[in-house]
């Protein structure tokens, strides 16, 4: 088969969608953040809004704003590993699971510690930091199962 960067990202990205809804799964199957802490994409949300409007963010968007958030992220994510297999079969190592870790570290370790979004690495419990990397892992296997059979190839 022919690589094409666009197939290769419509299939991770529909690969993405199962992986979100993988990845809520796990978070509700064991939650992976202390009870009361907010989640990272609501945070973001509310400091958006007061940043553009100097107003607070209505607390009933809180489900609706964080699953967009989280959906579009495990979608583009899906999308941008899709692509990149493409031409780049290595990014497929581990069924999607190495993918998945980097995203983990690229999102979680590195991004939203810098955004303050989530509490300095040495504050976080390491419960939470397994979790979300074995979570992230189970992530990107998702996207992959979807990714390969529309795609027709390992990569």
């Amino acid at each position: 088969m022919q690589t094409n960067r666009w197939l290769g990202a419509l299939a991770g990205g529909l690969g993405g969608l199962l992986g979100g809804l993988v990845k809520m799964g796990c978070e509700v199957a064991v939650p992976p953040r202390p009870e009361g802490r907010e989640q990272p994409p609501w945070v973001l949300a509310k400091n958006v809004w007061r940043s553009w409007t100097g107003a607070e963010l209505d607390p009933e968007l809180e489900r609706p704003v964080t699953l967009a958030i989280h959906f579009g992220l495990s979608i583009g994510g899906g999308a941008g590993y899709g692509a990149l297999a493409e031409t780049v079969p290595q990014v497929t190592v581990g069924y999607g699971s190495a993918h998945g870790i980097a995203n983990w570290v690229g999102a979680h370790e590195i991004s939203l510690t810098a955004l303050e979004l989530t509490p300095p690495l040495a504050e976080l419990p390491v419960s939470e930091q397994i979790n979300e990397a074995i979570s992230h892992a189970i992530w990107g296997i998702a996207v992959e199962l979807v990714r390969r059979p529309m795609r027709g190839r390992a990569a």
